[in-house]
């Protein structure tokens, strides 16, 4: 099962954490996305499987894949890894380079998507687990 959470931000982009089961590919999820969220992914990717990034420029979408979430170090750099992708897309889409001059915009922003996404996937797999483990 696909789960997908939409994150607020200033870029007038449309982000995305896709959390999906290890069965899941890639192409599931943009299925998702277009037939759930109102996407418009124009072409299948590759046949690869999460933890990725994924993004449509043209329609200004980016979307983290993540499945099999532990909070431990390992777990939350691979987070961080698909973000900074996200944020240079962004950057390079939206003509705001990453440069000692933007550097606490964009360091902002990593921060803030990060804090999101870890209190998302904390709550989903907690939820899922049943469990107060973590």
């Amino acid at each position: 099962m696909i789960t997908t959470y939409e994150f607020p931000n200033q870029w007038n982009w449309r982000i995305f954490l896709a959390i999906c089961d290890d069965e899941e590919n890639i192409n599931d999820i943009v299925f998702h996305l277009n037939n759930k969220e109102k996407c418009y992914f124009n072409n299948k990717i590759a046949n690869i499987n999460a933890p990725c990034f994924i993004c449509d420029p043209e329609n200004l979408i980016g979307v983290v894949c993540i499945n099999n979430f532990q909070l431990n170090s390992k777990d939350i750099s691979i987070c961080v890894h698909e973000l900074i992708h996200l944020m240079i897309y962004i950057s390079n889409i939206s003509g705001c380079e990453i440069n000692l001059n933007t550097s606490e915009c964009w360091a902002y922003f990593i921060g803030s998507m990060t804090q999101m996404m870890i209190e998302i996937l904390y709550q989903h797999f907690n939820e899922e687990r049943n469990d107060n483990v973590w």
